[in-house]
Parts: C-alpha cells; sequence; structure tokens
C-alpha cells in the first residue's frame, strides 16, 4: 500500500473532489498571489531593460555642455576648445547644439493650444544627430537638406495629448524672419523621454512643447547665426570621463573666459535621473502589493489544511491504530496541499501574464520609451511559481505535523464531541453574552476554534492591508496636490507666471510691456535663480525667488514666523527646515548668484540694450525668518529689498500677473505671444494639471489592484464560511431538525462573518496605515526628498474598507443559502462511531 502511489494520488483526488469548490478558491487566491508577484515582479526588470536599450540605441551623451543664458558662443570656436584638450582621442563624437524658450502655437480647428516650450537646433548632417538621437514615432526624419529650411519634428508627448497629425504647422514666438514653421513627424530624444520643464515641472506634456529643429535653422529663429549654446559628447569605451570632465572643464574656461557655464554627466540630466526614480519607487510598491497577495494566499492555504486535517482526524487515528507510520499518513494530506499549490500555480502565471500586460499598457502610457524589452523574465515568473508551491505547500505542512503527532485515541474521538470544550469556549462561559442563544452561539464558535478564527481574521486583514495601504497612498498624495492647489492658487486660481529673457530693472520697458498689457489686471515683480541651502554635512539645490512679501498678486503662505525683519532672513519650507535640522532663529548658508556687470550692447531689433554680465557663486550667512506652506523643499523666498546681497538690487526675470476680468489663462499668454521680451508664459493651473495627470494616471491602475483586494477578501470570507458550514454540517443539520428555521441558520453565519470581518478590517485598517505611514516616511524621501507628504486617508477608504472587509464579508453565507436548504438531513446527522 505504501508503494502505491497511484493508490496515494487517487486518494487525494477523491479529497480534491469532496471539496472542489474550498479547493478552487483557494488556488484563486493563491492565482492572484502568484500572477501579482509574477506580473508586477516583471515589470522591474521589462522598464530597466527597455529604457537601458532605449538609451543605448538613442546614443545617449555621457557628457553635456550648457552655457549660462545668453551665454551663446561660437560653434567653430567651441569645437576647436573640445579638439584642444589633451585627451581628444578619448571623445568618440562631440556635436554642438542650440537651445532657446520660445513660445508654441500649434492651435488646429477645433483646439488653442498656446504653451511655453522650447527648440532645439541639432546637427542634420549625415542623417543625424549622432549623439542625443531623435526616435522618430510619425512622419519623417530628418535628413541634410533640411538645415535651415523651416522643418521641425514636434515631440511626441505634447502631439499625443493634443492628438496632432503627424504633419502640420506651428507658429513660434519672438521670430522676425519666420514664425510659420512645418513639422514632419512626431519623435523624442533621450532628454525628453519624459517631459520636465525647466522649473522643475514633470509630466508636463499638456503645457511644454518640445520642437526638434535642424541647427542653422535655430540660428536662424533665435537671429544668432553660427552660434550655439550646448555641447553634447560621447566617449569611447574604456576611457576614464572624469578625466575628460576636468580637461574639458579648464579648456572652456580657457577659450571662453567670463562666460557661464554648467558640465553634467549622464546620470546627473533631470530626465534620466527621474526616469530611473520612477522605476525605484514603483518597484517599491509592486513588492508590497505581491507580497501582501502571497501572505493572504498562505492564510488561505493553511486555512484549509487545517479544516482538512480536522475533518480527516477519525481516519488519521484509525490508521495510526493500525500501526501505519506517521510519515505515510502524511502523505494524503501533502499531496492535496501540492497539487492546490501547483493548481494555484499555473492560473497565477496565466494571471500574471495579464497582469503583466496590464502594468505594460499602464506603463507605455505613462513613459513612453522607443524600444520595449520582453515582457516575460523567466526568472521572475520562476521565482513566483516556487513562492507558489512552496508557501501553500508549508501551510499545509504544520497542521498535518501537529495531526500525525497526537494519541491515536484523541483523534479517532468524534469531531463532535472534541469541540465542545475546547479553544477559548471557558472565556464565552465566564462572561455573560448579550442576546439569545441564537446570537450567542456564534461567538462561542470562534471562541471555540481560536486558531480558524485567527487565519480567517489574518486573510481578511490582509486584503484590507492591501486596499487600504493603496487607497491611501492615492490619498495622502491627492490631499499634496490639494495642498499644493491652495498654496498656488490662493485667491487668484488664473495667475501666470511671465518669464523674462533677462534680468532687468523693475522700472525698465521690458516688465512694463507685461505689467501695462491690457490682458493684465495686476502685476508684480520678482526675482528668481537657483542657489544650494546647506547647513552642517546637509545641502540641497533650491529655487531663490526675491519678490515684494506685500504685494497683492501672490505671496507665500506663511505659517510660523514672519516676514518683518530688519535684516535680511530666509523663508523656507518645513520639510526644507526638517531636512537641515533647523529652527526659526537659526543661520544656514545660502549658496547664490552674484552678478558682476561687464558692458551692454545696443543690438540692431532689440528694444533694450543686451547686457553681458559675469556670474559666479557666492556663500552667504542668513537666518531662517519664517516657514512657507508650499509642498516643496526647492522654493526658498527673500524680500525683494535683498536682492542686494546678489548684486543684482531691483532686477528682476519674473512678472506674477493676474489676467484681466473676463480674460482666461490662455488669452493672456496669447496676448504676451509676440512680446519680444517674454521667454516664456506658465499658467499656474498648468503646473496643477501635470501633477494631476500623474496622479490620474496612478488611480487607473490601482483601481486594479483594488479590484483584486475585493476578489481576494470575497474569497477568503466565501471558503471560510463554505467550510465552516462543512464542518458543522451536523449541527446545522440538528438545529433544523428542530425546526429552526434557514433564515435564522443564515443569519447566526452572517453574525459570525460580520464579528470576523469587523476584527480583520480593523487589524487590516491599522496595518495598511502604516503601509502608507511607512512608504511616505522611508521609501518616498529616499527617491523623492524635494517633497513634504502628510499622511492622510480619506473617508472614502474607509467606507470602502468597511464595504470589503465587513459588508462583503458579512453578506458571503447568502450564496450558501441554497445549500443549506438542499440540505440532506438523515444523511448529515448519520454519525459513525
Amino acid at each position: 500500500m505504501a508503494g502505491n502511489w497511484q493508490l496515494w494520488l487517487r486518494w487525494s483526488w477523491r479529497d480534491l473532489r469532496e471539496r472542489w469548490v474550498q479547493v478552487t478558491v483557494i488556488a484563486l487566491i493563491i492565482a492572484l498571489g502568484t500572477g501579482v508577484y509574477a506580473g508586477l515582479g516583471s515589470t522591474t526588470p521589462w522598464r530597466t531593460n527597455s529604457t537601458d536599450q532605449s538609451y543605448a540605441l538613442l546614443n545617449m551623451h555621457d557628457l553635456r555642455v550648457e552655457f549660462t543664458a545668453p551665454g551663446y558662443v561660437s560653434q567653430e570656436m567651441l569645437l576647436a576648445a573640445v579638439d584642444s584638450i589633451p585627451h581628444t582621442d578619448w571623445i568618440d563624437q562631440a556635436e554642438a547644439r542650440l537651445i532657446a524658450p520660445k513660445f508654441v502655437d500649434a492651435s488646429t480647428g477645433s483646439q488653442d493650444i498656446l504653451v511655453r516650450g522650447r527648440i532645439v537646433g541639432v546637427d542634420v548632417s549625415d542623417q543625424g544627430p549622432h549623439i542625443d538621437s531623435i526616435y522618430t514615432y510619425a512622419g519623417r526624419d530628418f535628413n541634410a537638406k533640411d538645415d535651415g529650411q523651416p522643418v521641425a519634428i514636434l515631440d511626441s508627448h505634447f502631439a499625443n495629448y493634443y492628438e496632432l497629425p503627424a504633419s502640420g504647422t506651428i507658429t513660434l514666438s519672438d521670430n522676425e524672419f519666420l514664425n510659420e514653421i512645418e513639422y514632419v513627424g512626431h519623435g523624442t530624444a533621450p532628454e525628453y523621454l519624459q517631459i520636465v520643464t525647466d522649473d522643475g515641472t514633470y509630466w508636463a506634456q499638456n503645457a511644454y512643447a518640445v520642437v526638434f529643429v535642424p541647427l542653422q535653422t535655430a540660428q536662424d529663429l533665435t537671429n544668432q547665426p553660427g552660434m550655439v549654446n550646448n555641447l553634447v559628447l560621447t566617449l569611447g569605451e574604456g576611457t576614464e570621463r572624469d578625466v575628460v570632465y576636468a580637461e574639458l572643464e579648464t579648456a572652456l574656461q580657457e577659450h571662453f573666459p567670463g562666460v557661464g557655464f554648467t558640465l553634467t554627466t549622464r546620470e546627473e540630466d533631470v530626465v534620466h535621473e527621474f526616469v530611473y526614480m520612477q522605476i525605484d519607487i514603483n518597484h517599491q510598491l509592486y513588492i508590497i502589493i505581491a507580497y501582501l497577495f502571497l501572505a493572504s494566499a498562505m492564510f488561505a492555504a493553511f486555512n484549509l489544511a487545517t479544516r482538512l486535517v480536522e475533518a480527516q482526524r477519525r481516519q488519521i487515528g484509525i490508521s495510526m491504530a493500525l500501526g501505519l507510520p506517521r510519515h505515510l499518513l502524511m502523505l494524503r494530506p501533502l499531496l492535496v496541499g501540492a497539487q492546490i499549490a501547483l493548481l494555484g500555480v499555473v492560473f497565477g502565471l496565466a494571471a500574471g501574464l495579464v497582469m503583466g500586460k496590464a502594468s505594460e499598457a499602464w506603463m507605455k502610457g505613462l513613459v513612453p520609451t522607443p524600444v520595449y524589452d520582453r515582457l516575460f523574465h523567466f526568472d521572475i515568473f520562476l521565482k513566483a511559481a516556487i513562492l507558489g508551491l512552496v508557501l501553500p505547500f508549508a501551510a499545509t505542512l504544520l497542521p498535518v505535523w501537529r495531526a500525525v503527532r497526537v494519541m491515536p485515541v484523541d483523534a479517532i474521538t468524534a469531531g463532535h464531541l472534541v469541540a465542545r470544550s475546547g479553544g477559548l469556549t471557558r472565556v464565552a462561559t465566564r462572561v455573560p453574552l448579550p442576546g439569545k442563544s441564537f446570537v450567542q452561539m456564534p461567538v462561542r464558535n470562534l471562541l471555540r476554534a481560536p486558531r480558524r478564527t485567527l487565519l480567517s481574521v489574518l486573510g481578511i486583514a490582509s486584503a484590507v492591508t492591501m486596499l487600504v495601504g493603496m487607497t491611501g497612498m492615492i490619498d495622502t498624495a491627492r490631499n499634496s496636490i490639494v495642498s499644493l492647489e491652495d498654496e498656488y492658487y490662493q485667491d487668484h486660481p488664473d495667475r501666470l507666471q511671465v518669464f523674462l529673457n533677462q534680468p532687468v530693472p523693475v522700472n525698465s520697458e521690458q516688465v512694463s510691456s507685461v505689467a501695462l498689457s491690457p490682458a493684465v489686471s495686476n502685476a508684480t515683480a520678482a526675482l528668481r535663480t537657483a542657489g544650494t541651502l546647506s547647513y552642517g554635512d546637509t545641502e540641497f539645490p533650491i529655487l531663490l525667488e526675491a519678490m515684494d512679501l506685500h504685494n497683492t498678486v501672490w505671496t507665500p503662505t506663511i505659517i510660523e514666523g514672519t516676514v518683518e525683519s530688519d535684516t535680511p532672513g530666509l523663508i523656507i519650507a518645513p520639510e526644507a527646515g526638517r531636512d537641515l535640522g533647523v529652527e526659526l532663529g537659526d543661520t544656514i548658508s545660502l549658496e547664490h548668484l552674484y552678478r558682476q556687470p561687464v558692458l551692454s550692447l545696443n543690438l540692431p531689433r532689440r528694444d533694450a540694450p543686451l547686457s553681458l554680465d559675469l556670474y559666479d557663486m557666492q556663500q552667504t550667512e542668513l537666518p531662517v525668518i519664517a516657514f512657507h506652506a508650499g509642498l516643496w523643499r526647492t522654493n526658498v523666498y527673500i524680500n525683494f529689498e535683498d536682492t542686494h546681497l546678489l548684486n543684482m538690487e531691483g532686477q528682476a526675470n519674473l512678472v506674477h500677473i493676474i489676467p484681466t476680468a473676463g480674460t482666461t489663462p490662455n488669452e493672456a499668454r496669447r496676448a504676451l505671444f509676440d512680446n519680444p521680451n517674454v521667454s516664456s508664459v506658465v499658467s499656474i493651473q498648468d503646473s496643477v494639471a501635470s501633477m494631476q495627470s500623474i496622479l490620474d494616471e496612478a488611480i487607473s491602475f490601482l483601481s486594479w489592484i483594488q479590484i483584486a483586494a475585493f476578489a481576494l477578501a470575497f474569497l477568503i470570507a466565501f471558503n471560510s464560511t463554505n467550510i465552516n458550514i462543512n464542518q458543522r454540517v451536523r449541527e446545522i443539520a440538528t438545529m433544523f431538525a428542530f425546526g429552526l428555521r434557514i433564515r435564522t441558520a443564515a443569519r447566526m453565519a452572517m453574525l459570525e462573518n460580520l464579528i470576523t470581518g469587523i476584527l480583520g478590517t480593523l487589524i487590516g485598517f491599522g496595518l495598511g496605515m502604516a503601509v502608507v505611514a511607512g512608504y511616505y516616511k522611508f521609501s518616498m524621501p529616499v527617491v523623492l526628498p524635494e517633497a513634504s507628504f502628510a499622511v492622510v486617508v480619506s473617508i472614502r477608504t474607509v467606507l470602502l474598507s468597511i464595504l470589503m472587509g465587513v459588508v462583503l464579508v458579512a453578506l458571503t453565507p447568502l450564496l450558501l443559502v441554497r445549500r443549506m436548504r438542499d440540505m440532506d438531513l438523515p444523511a448529515a446527522l448519520r454519525v459513525m462511531e
């Protein structure tokens, strides 16, 4: 008998057939666990490999030089400076570019589209550009004949957002010779795999257009013949980038004294960093979701195994009394567990492909890349299969081992006699319970089998934890956006930020041309520059804005401290204070630009002289005089009177404006479209809308996780109820024989589930809150240290958790009413001793 594996398998198959409903449900729960793990687990290597291959295909630069505006230099001299470094042979390729801000009017017959943006002039000789190449999704590529012609390739993110055709015409501002140009395709480049604006707004395809043009065309559009302001290089294999970096920096300083520039590496590119940062953020989220599903599957398998062993305890006891070895007695239930796990894994791998495809479709829309790697990663699916087999099998092993270690006489004792006084029933006898017998019985049922109750509670708790964790993250993000909206909008949600070409005096014609525009009702000038805050060993980059802190257009909301100060001081975000470890009155170091005027030139076709200034960085120690209510630690403010610290007293490069009554932000932006002093106009509504679009994308994906969580909770509750009825069939039949109505029995089962659901929901809600808090406290600061998030859970999330963990679980017994009604009472009451 022991060696007849066919007999053991047939015996285990009989157990499977007898409990096919429970077996199917457990397999589906395991499928959800392994499927989510496999699907979401494959997404991270898929995205990483796709991004790596895309950057390789487009030959992303190793080093990039950006000259400080308006720092145009001779293209010929720049390439000569590159050739002058000692290790010039280490440079594989070098290409000069010209990048300039522009207004882009892409209006169609049905859409009024006017946004800020930039032109990117690239070398199109010999099918270029060869560094940071353009991948064309629609239309055609550039060719050498396009150089100097009014043709362009439109950024695909912007084009797809507004559903623009593959070719058409657009209009660029601040161009006296060629306003209208033709775009011949949609494309992207390594620096624009995600759209990030100059002021750090992410996912800005709704409000920012990148226009690729041939280099000579860009020089014509900006009236800068033979000039460039950007350089990209790639290095040969086996070369030392740090050495080339230092040599290039020295060469540029020697060839272009007094011209500011920034030299950065590939990893320092803001989009490159952001794309990989998003992969890390989503990976951590996927891990949380996957392991919560796997934990639920393990609880469910352990619950079924425990019930299965309890149902077979008499058979196990008789077999032990007949002398059958214990390790052979374990085979039958373990075979059942193994087959359930195998069935769950088969379902789970199919579910993993579905989940992976859903994640792939979401990511392709969120972060499109030119190259997409294979989604199926064998090692991830193999790991998911192993986990799906091992965890349920391990969950089955423990109750089976416990069952074969009891004395045969104890195992042979009838189950209805064993359970009468087990568990915590003594507690129920000592503590008076309210209600009649039919109300007390569900409570006593739960107390007499505490292990079984705990498993059901933990299974439901894991589903609630997942729901609260995922929706809580969305609630926190949504609350942050609402807070940001309140701070940015205040009393003027139609506010716009008008950026000037260069810093100019506040009483200059350039500022007046904006403030006195017929579309503007109120305006205030400001100065915004880059800088760095530091205290001790901590430092981070910031945007420093000097403004009149008593203007009537917009000022940061002060939540602590005061702006009334006799000496210069900083107004920082609470997150900046926490990260630096400073409080009001503490002195911190501000590294900022310091202007050194050189000369002023009167150029043709310019309304005002072009000032050529040198800028270097200086460090100033300033006290913290107030905290503002902003979300980002990068926003730092000083009083406009303190611009003398930058040697830019009375200078402005930004004007905050409020449109006149009846004028929309887009109409005000269009009114400033032809102003030669304006480089860009940013709508505050567009900035908030960009963040809202990120949230909407996340919600669209996490809604599938919520559906899976609901399905998981239902399956766990249904299986638990079904097993309870199977195990208590004799008790239920006895009550029916004494005239108990079916609805009363169903109500008792619902009450038992209600108690289980309440306990599971309370535990799951607490754990879910811990998941949300841990995610924003430990994970988010690593990948997004600039932002501050206050953890909140909305009423909707609370109601959803109650609906899933309490209401859905409590109503599950209604599905088994028909089974109670069709019960064979004589067969159920028959007991074989």
